[in-house]
């Protein structure tokens, strides 16, 4: 298999949920190839599940964040880049 591959983290995504008719997500995990593009599938997952239970913009970045910092420690994502800390 080649693991040189071209792919990037960029993505959108809207969606309804219960008492939200649209909620919509854009999206940038740096760097590219299979990393990269793995983070961005499991952050956009987890949105969408973060969605479900509270679609407040706030609380989902807000957990976002806090997944981001989880599943990528070495983010160079400090405190209040996300307007959270």
């Amino acid at each position: 298999a080649d693991t040189n591959v071209d792919v990037g983290g960029d993505w959108y995504d809207a969606f309804s949920v219960d008492g939200c008719p649209l909620v919509l997500v854009v999206g940038d995990v740096a760097g590219h190839g299979i990393d990269a593009a793995s983070l961005m599938g499991r952050v956009r997952n987890g949105i969408r599940a973060y969605a479900v239970q509270d679609a407040d913009p706030g609380a989902l970045l807000k957990r976002a964040d806090e997944m981001v910092r989880t599943l990528d420690p070495d983010s160079d994502s400090g405190p209040g880049d996300s307007g959270t800390g």
